[in-house]
């Protein structure tokens, strides 16, 4: 298991690459024509990227919270509210790129495992997509605005 501090180190490790990976998919699709396109394509590029899920099935946030609720019932009950406590503190589970969960949860349980990691990318590339439809409608009636470096 990882330590915190290796875990924050590999998160930073793993931000900077992606961040990385974004420049140059930034700077290759420049060079598409479509607005439209080359925005959808930039932004299914950092969801992707960007996108965190919890790791681990058991803890996923409604499971997680389910579980502590039941678990601090019974043990108020039979008196061991300090041990779910414990586990409360604990705070969140670890989490990892969403498509590396998927990739995993698809090699060990196929495509129905899949799902619980694809499931915030797809949730999080249309909360993105109707984030720009705005900017899309704005510049089909106004027209383009040109571009730093293009004009």
């Amino acid at each position: 298991m990882f330590t915190e501090l290796g875990y924050v180190l590999g998160w930073l490790v793993y931000l900077s690459a992606a961040l990385g990976c974004c420049m140059v998919w930034w700077r290759i699709t420049r060079h598409v024509g479509w607005y439209e396109l080359r925005q959808v394509l930039r932004l299914v590029c950092f969801t992707v990227l960007f996108t965190p899920w919890f790791s681990d099935p058991e803890r996923e946030p409604e499971v997680f919270r389910d579980q502590v609720e039941t678990r601090i019932t019974l043990g108020a009950v039979a008196g061991e509210a300090q041990t779910v406590q414990e586990e409360v503190d604990e705070g969140l589970p670890p989490m990892a790129p969403a498509y590396v969960v998927a990739a995993f949860d698809y090699l060990s349980g196929g495509m129905e495992a899949a799902r619980r990691g694809l499931r915030p990318i797809v949730i999080l590339s249309i909360a993105g997509f109707v984030l720009l439809l705005p900017a899309f409608l704005v510049r089909r009636l106004h027209g383009p605005v040109p571009e730093p470096g293009h004009g």
